[in-house]
């Protein structure tokens, strides 16, 4: 009895280790894998120094409206945006070894100081919405960890 491979595909799982565009349109593939493999959840794995806030924001969006159970595991070093893309699974993991760091939004500024004005408007705004987001989904008060 011959066995049909179409029937046996492998889960798909995601991994993250760069935050930029690239990596952006990578998650937006795995999830259309997953929903053509009939998956209800999609571990993203996530091993990454951190990247750009926008393509953050960008998975942020992708994951949330995705209709699939979103896990999150951090694994290895998941730091800065890594650590705020952790927090939206459903269900969170951390592997023995891994290391999670949060920090503020960084940018390196060039321009006259009308441009580095209005980037540090923009950084700030940033800055905000990510803690926020990292409140909202471990179900602090809104403020404890940009306090920290």
């Amino acid at each position: 009895m011959a066995i049909d491979t179409k029937v046996l595909k492998r889960p798909v799982t995601a991994r993250v280790n760069e935050f930029d565009e690239f990596a952006s349109r990578m998650l937006s593939y795995n999830i259309t894998e997953a929903k053509l493999n009939n998956q209800k959840s999609l571990p993203v794995v996530i091993d990454s120094y951190g990247g750009e806030v926008y393509s953050l924001m960008g998975m942020v969006d992708i994951l949330s409206n995705s209709g699939l159970e979103v896990i999150t595991i951090a694994t290895s070093k998941t730091m800065s945006c890594g650590a705020f893309l952790l927090s939206i699974g459903k269900k969170r993991y951390a592997t023995p070894n891994a290391t999670i760091m949060i920090h503020a939004v960084r940018n390196a500024m060039r321009g006259d100081v009308e441009s580095q004005k209005n980037e540090i408007e923009q950084m700030e705004k940033l800055n905000n919405k990510a803690f926020a987001l990292l409140d909202s989904n471990t179900n602090k008060e809104s403020g404890f960890w940009l306090n920290k």
